[in-house]
């Protein structure tokens, strides 16, 4: 589902599958609105009724929305988490206990600025 950008309200046998897009949009609405996925998902009842779609059942989709909502929210902050984890862990000298060079991560986002030309980054190179 992944691929297809979708994200499933479970991990074993999804009954719902929501767009990225729209749990990214959900995210970043609640940082500006008090988190309410039930009036949400009734707003969105409300328009797919007028749209002429009928859901099965109300409760379901509010816990299944809010079931996906909740770990696409644990999955960025983990994902944020292990970034900023890569970008802040320099490679250290054991013996010195000095930074020798950027983080991979940052040599790889901008080799002009990280990775290009440095004296410490050419004896890094030079020793691999």
């Amino acid at each position: 589902l992944m691929e297809c950008g979708l994200f499933a309200c479970s991990p074993v046998a999804p009954t719902l599958a929501v767009d990225l897009c729209v749990l990214e949009f959900m995210r970043r609405l609640f940082v500006w609105l008090t988190p309410n996925t039930t009036a949400w998902c009734e707003a969105l009842e409300s328009f797919l009724d007028a749209q002429g779609y009928q859901l099965k059942s109300k409760d379901n989709l509010q816990r299944r929305f809010s079931n996906a909502y909740h770990w696409y929210t644990v999955l960025t902050i983990h994902a944020e988490d292990h970034i900023t984890g890569l970008v802040h862990s320099p490679q250290v000298s054991e013996q010195q206990g000095a930074r020798l060079q950027p983080s991979d991560y940052l040599c790889a986002c901008c080799p002009l600025c990280f990775g290009g030309g440095g004296p410490q980054r050419a004896n890094a190179d030079q020793e691999e």
